[in-house]
């Protein structure tokens, strides 16, 4: 299995790494391996669920339950409940058409 390092995920992205790292403390990517040095060891997962969370955050909603709906997608994301993620993604573009009547 190929590991990505944080820097890898952060050029991927168009991120500073300390966004990668503050991500990952947020619970928005999935718990990350560390290598025996310490260095954290990312996958192609992570780089996925990096790419949601920071579209979702970075295209801000203009309501607050539409904040909390997306952080919830992100977590879903992260651990793995694509599923679930779906399903509120699928919500919240019901609420935000109904934000813009």
């Amino acid at each position: 299995m190929t590991t990505l390092r944080t820097s890898d995920l952060a050029k991927a992205v168009r991120v500073h790494p300390n966004t990668v790292r503050r991500y990952a403390e947020r619970g928005f990517l999935p718990p990350v391996e560390r290598s025996p040095s310490g260095y954290r060891r990312f996958t192609s997962h992570h780089l996925d669920c990096l790419r949601v969370a920071h579209e979702v955050l970075y295209n801000q909603y203009p309501s607050a339950p539409l904040r909390r709906m997306s952080l919830h997608i992100i977590k879903a994301t992260a651990r793995g409940d694509l599923e679930g993620a779906l399903e509120l993604l699928e919500e919240m573009i019901r609420q935000r058409t109904l934000e813009n009547r």
